[in-house]
């Protein structure tokens, strides 16, 4: 990845000074992650409650219409779109990302709210 001098301002404070790094405006180098993608067949794993014991509150996730939807009594819908495998994007600035945790056995237990300064707030799933 080549990188500027601004970008590594932004991104690491200047704090990246290895022999590859950013800062130096040079190259940086590092394992590539691996995204697994969105599979519409999982939608019908995620509706349910969720309760927050942080917030005391709940969401409830609807499927309707081969879309999700999170319902809050006060937020009312909101609209997820589909990033990733248990990755959404909600619309709101308190909803910008919602991740879906599933247990060993894989069923999906709880999910967590966050992006920008809010960060994994979870729902456990009741």
């Amino acid at each position: 990845m080549t990188c500027s001098r601004i970008q590594d301002a932004i991104i690491n404070g200047n704090t990246n000074t290895g022999k590859n790094a950013c800062a130096t405006g040079g190259t940086t180098e590092g394992e590539r992650a691996t995204v697994t993608p969105f599979d519409p067949k999982d939608l019908g794993q995620y509706p349910g409650r969720y309760w927050s014991e942080e917030l005391e509150t709940q969401y409830t996730i609807l499927l309707r219409d081969g879309k999700l939807i999170a319902d809050h009594a006060h937020h009312g819908e909101i609209a997820l779109t589909p990033a990733a495998k248990d990755q959404f994007r909600g619309g709101t600035w308190f909803m910008p990302e919602v991740k879906f945790l599933r247990n060993g056995a894989g069923a999906v237990t709880a999910m967590t709210l966050g992006g920008s300064r809010i960060t994994a707030i979870r729902f456990d799933r009741r």
